[in-house]
């Protein structure tokens, strides 16, 4: 199959739109979660100091209670996302959002934060809003049921390679004991609800 036809058939694009929609309430859990869990406190807010990345000594937590607002505010463009509403704007602004906060302390270090930036770039570019959105419904021209390949290929391959190195990086012992899951979930035990569950051997061997 030439390249071109690989990259640039024409294909159906329900799959985007419902990925868009399941992404953005990702995204709205993600950050109303880490205020109710009392992560941006702990992380962002009490603390004195924070490690910022190397070069972005500069990107610092906002005062006060400022992280609360920085990620209320980043629950609403999810909230955006998921509806498909100034879907371009949500997505940059929230990848920008997410990134400042990642490169503003790594003390909470967390490698699937580093790949919700990439993702959540990845979005940005592609025509999610294009069906079952608010911008498609007041904007006719953009309706579509289509989209080039490529905007499959593109996650694809991001993913085949997240996974292909997490499998790589994990085949040690401390990972294929459970030792690194049941250290994880440890700080997760009071989590309302699925704090004892995340304690279970079983589900550490499927996370793993």
């Amino acid at each position: 199959m030439p390249l071109s036809e690989l990259l640039f058939k024409k294909i159906d694009n329900s799959a985007l739109i419902v990925f868009r929609v399941i992404f953005g309430l990702l995204l709205i859990l993600e950050s109303v979660g880490a205020i109710l869990t009392g992560w941006v406190k702990r992380t962002l807010i009490e603390p004195e100091f924070t490690f910022s990345f190397i070069g972005f000594e500069w990107l610092q937590p906002l005062p006060g209670n400022g992280m609360y607002f920085y990620y209320l505010l980043m629950g609403l463009l999810g909230l955006m996302v998921m509806l498909g509403y100034k879907y371009r704007f949500a997505m940059i602004a929230f990848t920008i959002l997410w990134a400042g906060s990642y490169f503003m302390q790594k003390a909470s270090y967390n490698n699937h934060y580093y790949l919700l930036i990439l993702i959540s770039g990845i979005m940005a570019l592609l025509p999610a809003n294009s069906l079952y959105s608010i911008d498609a419904q007041k904007n006719p021209n953009i309706r579509q049921e289509f989209m080039p390949s490529w905007c499959k290929w593109i996650i694809v391959l991001q993913l085949f390679i997240v996974y292909t190195y997490a499998s790589v990086a994990k085949m040690y012992p401390d990972w294929l004991d459970l030792t690194v899951a049941k250290n994880l979930m440890a700080s997760k035990k009071d989590y309302f609800l699925i704090g004892e569950l995340l304690q279970q051997r079983w589900l550490h061997y499927l996370l793993t």
